[in-house]
């Protein structure tokens, strides 16, 4: 779909998009796609927490959801 709001958390962990299909999108650093869902609704704004931990979602009914989880663990190159 063709995104037309996104948020990055500020340690760069995670990348959510909402597209204008209401669709959302969680994509890792590495460009997996971590999870997605149909929206039941158009998203107005969208906010991703520092950490990658947590992601707020407000609704055009005036709805606000946030969806929290653990932090992803951000993978390091091997010294090999």
């Amino acid at each position: 779909g063709t995104a037309h709001l996104v948020s990055v958390s500020y340690i760069g962990t995670v990348i959510a998009a909402a597209t204008m299909e209401d669709r959302f999108v969680l994509i890792d650093f590495d460009g997996s796609v971590l999870w997605q869902a149909d929206l039941p609704e158009p998203l107005k704004a969208l906010h991703c927490g520092a950490f990658g931990e947590r992601i707020v979602c407000a609704f055009a009914s005036g709805r606000i959801e946030c969806l929290q989880w653990s932090p992803w663990a951000r993978r390091r190159p091997s010294a090999d």
